[in-house]
């Protein structure tokens, strides 16, 4: 049991991890899933709204699939004009998929009890319940929780409505039906985090610059781009971090102690920033990073003086070279919408005024300052 319970949790983790790394796709494939299970669930409409009044007149639910058939092009109409929305969030998809998949198990279950003294059974309830689990991409809990309310509602509905030898089967059968759905969402969700943990891997390998081991440009700069885009109004600030003369060392020392100290300083970049911040060498000698929501001023202030005390201790194999860094840093502050490029820029222009001062420090860009635009430590 106790291994179930650690499986079960690591599939949720890793499938949050999931919708939050592809949200974009998750979102185009919720997206296009729910455009075409409300036009397979039309058409079913359709076709029971012929076959019923024919064949089952006596049943007395004609006006339960007129109703149902109404309702469901309006929502038709709602889908397709959200899918050729320009801009839809994440959440909103998210949610309309789930409230998709509530809605059409609701008419199920209406279907599968009624008329209440008909002395029929929900035969059919379970595979069309089972199908509907992978359809969407969710949280594995999510999955779970609609599973359940599916089932609850379906054993309910029975225990009010039918007989009990009525109740007796719907209650197995959607027993039944809610074992099978969760083993076999475990099993497709398993299969999706295993495809997803793996090719993280292979992007993480394609992120990472060769030499230092840390992002490069490219991904350190999607990461950066996709936090701000969720925790655009946060405080936040970017770094740009150069090693000075360190074509001096390359001329005196040689390529190899170059390298050396270019991994050095990732690994103190790396060390310093943590979980905390971003942090990417965007060529050459020069490094980024990016810190996260919640570091204070101070904080930020304190990591720096952090990276530039681990520099000076970078062995160079000469007592006449020590190596410094210069840090040009732009703070945006909470509630302030700057978009990256903008950040950069101004953290660049930080880092150009204080190698000019002198080097082997950091300064920090302050727009609304014009005579003086630099705090130094």
């Amino acid at each position: 049991m106790g291994n179930l319970f650690r499986g079960m949790t690591e599939i949720q983790q890793v499938s949050r991890e999931y919708l939050e790394a592809e949200t974009e796709s998750v979102t185009k494939q919720n997206q296009g899933v729910l455009c075409t299970i409300a036009l397979l669930y039309t058409a079913v409409l359709v076709f029971y709204n012929i076959v019923v009044p024919l064949n089952f007149a006596d049943w007395g639910i004609n006006h339960i699939y007129r109703g149902a058939f109404i309702i469901q092009v309006f929502v038709l109409i709602y889908t397709f004009l959200r899918h050729y929305k320009k801009e839809r969030s994440f959440k909103e998809v998210q949610i309309t998929c789930y409230a998709f998949q509530l809605y059409v198990m609701t008419f199920v279950v209406v279907i599968s009890v009624l008329p209440g003294w008909m002395e029929q059974s929900a035969i059919y309830f379970a595979p069309i319940m089972i199908a509907f689990i992978p359809a969407f991409i969710y949280t594995w809990y999510q999955s779970v929780v609609s599973t359940c309310i599916e089932v609850v509602a379906l054993i309910v509905a029975s225990r009010v409505l039918k007989s009990d030898t009525i109740f007796t089967i719907n209650f197995f059968a959607a027993i039944l039906a809610f074992l099978i759905a969760i083993y076999l969402s475990f099993l497709v969700y398993e299969f999706r985090n295993k495809s997803f943990v793996q090719g993280e891997r292979i992007k993480e390998l394609a992120r990472q610059d060769v030499l230092t081991q840390i992002y490069n440009r490219g991904a350190v700069e999607e990461k950066i781009l996709k936090y701000i885009r969720k925790y655009g109004k946060e405080k936040l600030t970017l770094c740009i971090v150069d090693v000075d003369n360190f074509k001096n060392v390359n001329d005196t020392l040689g390529h190899p102690t170059g390298d050396h100290v270019l991994k050095s300083v990732a690994a103190i970049l790396r060390d310093v920033g943590g979980d905390r911040a971003f942090v990417g060498r965007i060529g050459g000698d020069e490094f980024m990073m990016f810190f996260k929501k919640d570091m204070s001023h101070a904080d930020v202030e304190a990591n720096l003086d952090r990276v530039r005390e681990g520099m000076h201790d970078i062995d160079t194999g000469s007592s006449e070279i020590v190596i410094t860094t210069s840090i040009g840093a732009y703070e945006k502050e909470a509630k302030e919408e700057v978009p990256y490029e903008t950040m950069f820029q101004l953290a660049d222009e930080a880092l150009y005024r204080v190698k000019k001062k002198g080097k082997d420090s950091y300064g920090f860009y302050v727009k609304e300052r014009e005579d003086s635009q630099f705090i130094y430590d």
